[in-house]
């Protein structure tokens, strides 16, 4: 111990989880943690000897949790003892009390006060910053405040909502400009002004003390702990603020809500109990039901959850030292205790699972995305995406190569056939028809007609082409179909900045679905024919005294026909498009032509790079017509290549799905539902249980597999 060198900087500490298991101390059958000197990551027995293997570490301080045969108070924090141990040969118990003072004791005493990064990460929107508001000195304002007749305090400004209140001042000035929120800044301009930083926006302020503030010095959100106080300096009954009975339509929405619940979660039913192998729960640690149920739909996907488990020993020994931010190890972490069921033994008795803790891939991904470092409720959809896209850049292609759809989008103009551009996607999002969002009516839909809705044709407004704008229309269609298809029904409808409804639909018909008719057929797909030039006609325009170029672009237009093109050059049309286009990249042309290019290279070159001058060049330099229709010929080529790799037939059984409950997907619960052999398997946190009655057509979130 005395060759121990203290680390110049102190490490976070890691208190609660297994770096390298879902196991937590406290939980059933495991009473004791090991913290790494070192490094500050925390293991259990288990796991112990794979961070020594790794890193050569061999000093620990063991965390261990004594329980009690009788305990009072089920709130009570339970008694910890804490000691060194030396892992070597044999090992060695070094009591804390027999350490001399200096820096080894303080270090360890910071350890053992430290706050874990686990508890950080579930309490850090309860944890923001109090410090600055409990010290404010408050003053009078000149005239009382009346919340009934209230606007924006700036000379000339109007604003009547979105307006912030400074609690050291008692001003009140408008926020910013948001979408749909009118705003002129001028709370931020008066702080700039004042260097009184401390706002509250008035319409957030609830009689439980709490609402939305604002701190400009630390430019972050922040808590009063004394708002009632604050408020009541400036006349504000903060009590008032609340209402004291529900309006009916309130009523009927929580009315519907509670059906919504009961549904999902099949309240009333006598449910079986699960516990075991791929049947592992995952704690809930403060609105994170949205992540569970996100990696509960991941792991339906055998091909990925496989993986996870096979690369599991490889991966937590090539990424030891950033495993916190490496979210294909925290994948393969779950996925290991997922399969293996080591957390799924039941919790004293609850009727719960003791569960896997998901904190260490909700911590991993805050460091990337800042919203799910807060301990608000997310959109699960997004979630799921943001963890593929990074765990895509980690290098894991499973399930890119699993759930990959590739959608073809087919324009068709008047004067033009059919143009296709092609995109890849992870999830397809389909429409839920929102009309009856403005009544508030239930309506019921089958899967079918949304299918068809999708692959419909739809005008497109302010469509260009050749510089011009022409009436077109737009479909969509599968160019490849994946093993497995995860579609998100879009239920949620903005129908303003503040008031964002999910739509009241049961949607029958998504045990199986047959996506045939999106299926593109590509012998038959028309192309865009790229229009030659009829040299001869060209020369009698020339001939005629028309502008070449101008002329060029009539016969291009109108598909080489003389007499419609004599008329567009001669009513104008033509030179305003070729105007529009010289106008747009005048300055680029004009550095092109004193470098040599003539004016039509320079401007097709533009066109081509989007007006970028370097490209440009390089194009006008390296490419000549006859290359140029080589290039396209062999991309559209590879294209077709792509779509016709695709043999599968559209069709689709349901094997998973992840449901919502409230009024929109930031807000509320989320529960999973999984397919395993014949029965259905709900995941509701760490309550497992066998569905009876899997709520089908109130999903948000379908998994499907191919039907070969």
């Amino acid at each position: 111990m005395n060759l121990f060198v203290v680390p110049s900087t102190y490490p976070e500490i890691h208190k609660t989880d297994c770096m390298y298991c879902p196991v937590s101390i406290g939980t059933q059958n495991n009473d004791k943690l090991y913290i790494c000197l070192m490094d500050g990551q925390s293991f259990c027995e288990e796991c112990l000897h794979i961070h020594q293997e790794v890193s050569g570490h061999q000093l620990y301080l063991v965390i261990h949790e004594i329980q009690e045969k009788e305990e009072d108070d089920f709130f009570k924090e339970k008694k910890k003892e804490y000691w060194i141990e030396k892992e070597e040969e044999n090992k060695e118990r070094i009591n804390i009390e027999s350490l001399e003072e200096g820096k080894i004791k303080d270090y360890i005493k910071y350890i053992i006060g430290s706050i874990g990064v686990e508890k950080k990460v579930c309490e850090s929107e309860n944890n923001r910053t109090r410090i600055y508001t409990e010290n404010i000195q408050q003053i009078a304002r000149s005239k009382k405040l009346d919340l009934n007749n209230i606007q924006c305090e700036e000379e000339g400004c109007d604003v009547k909502d979105n307006l912030w209140l400074n609690l050291i001042d008692g001003s009140v000035y408008c926020g910013r400009e948001q979408m749909m929120v009118k705003g002129h800044s001028h709370a931020l301009k008066h702080y700039e002004k004042t260097k009184r930083p401390l706002v509250v926006k008035i319409g957030t302020i609830s009689s439980d003390g709490t609402a939305d503030m604002y701190d400009y010095n630390t430019d972050e959100d922040v808590r009063d702990p004394l708002l009632k106080e604050h408020l009541g300096f400036y006349g504000i009954d903060i009590s008032k603020l609340s209402k004291t009975q529900l309006s009916l339509d309130e009523i009927a929405k929580e009315a519907a809500l509670k059906m919504e619940r009961d549904r999902i979660e099949e309240i009333g039913i006598e449910h079986k109990i699960c516990y075991g192998p791929y049947k592992t729960g995952i704690r809930n640690s403060g609105n994170t039901c949205y992540a569970a149920s996100g990696v509960q739909l991941i792991f339906g996907i055998s091909e990925v959850r496989n993986k996870l488990k096979q690369e599991y020993q490889q991966l937590i020994r090539k990424n030891w030292k950033g495993i916190e931010y490496h979210m294909t190890t925290q994948m393969a972490k779950l996925a290991q205790g997922f399969v293996s069921g080591k957390c799924s033994e039941e919790e004293d008795n609850t009727g719960s699972q003791v569960g896997m803790s998901i904190i260490g891939l909700k911590q991993g991904l805050g460091h990337y995305y800042q919203m799910y470092k807060t301990n608000e409720q997310q959109d699960s959809s997004e979630f799921v995406l943001h963890l593929i896209d990074r765990m895509e850049q980690e290098g894991f292609k499973e399930i890119q190569e699993n759930l990959e759809v590739v959608i073809r989008n087919e324009i068709k103009g008047e004067g033009m056939s059919v143009n296709t551009t092609r995109e890849k996607i992870i999830e397809m999002g389909l429409d839920v028809p929102y009309m009856v969002l403005i009544e508030r009516k239930h309506i019921d839909l089958h899967m079918e007609d949304i299918i068809k809705m999708y692959g419909s044709v739809t005008p497109i407004e302010g469509y260009q082409k050749n510089g011009r704008y022409i009436n077109a229309t737009k479909r969509i269609r599968i160019g490849k179909f994946p093993k497995y298809l995860l579609i998100k029904l879009e239920r949620q409808i903005a129908l303003s900045y503040e008031d964002v409804r999910k739509v009241d639909a049961d949607v029958f018909g998504m045990e199986r679905i047959d996506l045939s008719m999106l299926k593109s057929n590509n012998k038959e797909e028309e192309k865009e024919e790229k229009v030659e030039i009829n040299q001869e006609k060209l020369e009698v325009l020339s001939s005629m005294g028309f502008d070449e170029i101008q002329a060029k672009t009539a016969l291009r237009i109108t598909n080489n026909d003389i007499e419609e093109a004599i008329m567009k050059l001669t009513s104008g049309e033509i030179k305003e498009i070729e105007d529009t286009i010289t106008d747009k990249y005048r300055e680029g042309i004009v550095m092109m032509k004193d470098m040599g290019f003539d004016e039509e290279s320079s401007r097709k070159a533009l066109e081509k790079t989007k007006g970028d001058i370097e490209q440009a060049i390089i194009f006008a330099a390296t490419c000549n017509e006859e290359k140029e229709n080589k290039m396209e010929e062999e991309k559209e080529n590879k294209m077709e290549e792509e779509g016709n790799d695709d043999d599968r037939s559209g069709k689709y059984e349901l094997i998973g799905f992840v449901s919502h409950i409230g009024a929109n997907v930031n807000c509320g619960h989320y529960v999973c539902h999984m397919k395993q052999g014949d029965e259905w398997i709900m995941f509701n946190d760490n309550k497992v249980y066998q569905s009876q009655n899997p709520p089908f057509t109130r999903g948000y979130l379908y998994l499907y597999k191919s039907i070969e």
